[in-house]
Parts: structure tokens; sequence; C-alpha cells
């Protein structure tokens, strides 16, 4: 199901005239799943890429076939082994955040915490430059490398601190305060 969120309100369904956007339904969390599984198991196997995308849509298989075998094909080759995924709770702007990495490995001697993404230059959008900061903020306090992982590839980006995502992410917990606040929160 899709829905279209319009000046009128959302809809379920089809594409409206006067719509702004539309959500459309997408199965990246499913491949999320998948490369959770396969770095927790250290099972890149074809049988393991063959199970994944047994739980897709036809029309996205071949898509994540490519991106499943590209990473497979290199993180086997950089030795990680998996380690468990903690929560982390930061404190930003008097708000706790609990984040939960997508991945946990030791690579080369170093902890590392994880956040996958799909495309190939992940931050020259704001959002992900967002996530990579609040990332960044949640490993540093447990002493861990905080990195992107770009999954066609298997790629590390490491996570630096960017003052611009780190004062947009300050402003949207201070928002979030804010309602809580006013939603009769404590």
């Amino acid at each position: 199901m899709s829905w279209t969120v319009s000046s009128n309100g959302p809809t379920s369904g089809g594409q409206r005239k006067d719509a702004l956007y539309v959500i459309r339904q997408d199965h990246w969390f499913q491949l999320r799943f998948a490369l959770q599984r396969m770095i927790r198991t250290s099972d890149y196997s074809a049988r393991a890429i063959a199970r994944a995308r047994a739980k897709l849509p036809p029309d996205r298989r071949n898509d994540f076939r490519q991106l499943l075998e590209s990473f497979a094909r290199q993180w086997s080759l950089l030795g990680a082994t998996p380690e468990p995924r903690p929560a982390i709770t930061p404190t930003i702007n008097d708000v706790t955040i609990r984040s939960i990495p997508h991945a946990a490995a030791m690579i080369s001697s170093r902890r590392y915490y994880l956040r996958f993404v799909y495309t190939p230059r992940p931050l020259r959008d704001m959002p992900s430059r967002m996530e990579a900061q609040l990332l960044r903020e949640c490993a540093l306090r447990s002493r861990a490398w905080p990195a992107l992982l770009v999954v066609d590839g298997a790629v590390l980006i490491p996570a630096r601190r960017d003052p611009q995502a780190a004062v947009l992410l300050s402003a949207q917990a201070a928002e979030y305060a804010r309602l809580w606040q006013w939603a009769g929160g404590r």
C-alpha cells in the first residue's frame, strides 16, 4: 500500500492531483535485515544471498542481488568479525536518544559501529549527514569508530564531525523536547 500526502491530508491508494509528494512502498528495510543477518552469522555465500532475495518482491530482486553480491565480495575481504550491537543513548539538548547501529564489527583491531547507506555518495544529502553525526556522537561515548557502510562495494566512510549537521541535529532534538513538553511530558 502506498500513501499519498496532499494538502487535504493522507489518502490511501493512488496519487492525487494535488499531492505534495508520494511515499512509495520500498523494501530497503528487508535489505537491511539481510545484511545484518549476513554480518552477524559471517555467511556471505550465494545461498545466503538467495535466501535474502527470496523474501523480496520479484521486481526488486535483481537490484538487490547486485548489491548483496557486491557487498559479500568486498566485506569478506575486510576480515571483519561481528560484534554485538549495543543500544546507545546520547543526550542532545536534554533529549536522550536511543540509537542502535545497523551493525557492529571488529575490523583491524578496531570496533566499528556501522550505519548502512545505499547511495554511492551518501554525504551529499542532509538526512544522511545528520544520521552520520548522530552515529558519531553515539559511538564516541562508547570508544568505537563510527562509519557509514556504503553497501554497494562495502566501502567504509568514517563519520567525521559535521558542524552544520550537528547544529541541525541539536535543533531537531530541541524541537522534540518542546513537542514533548507541549504534549504533557516531563
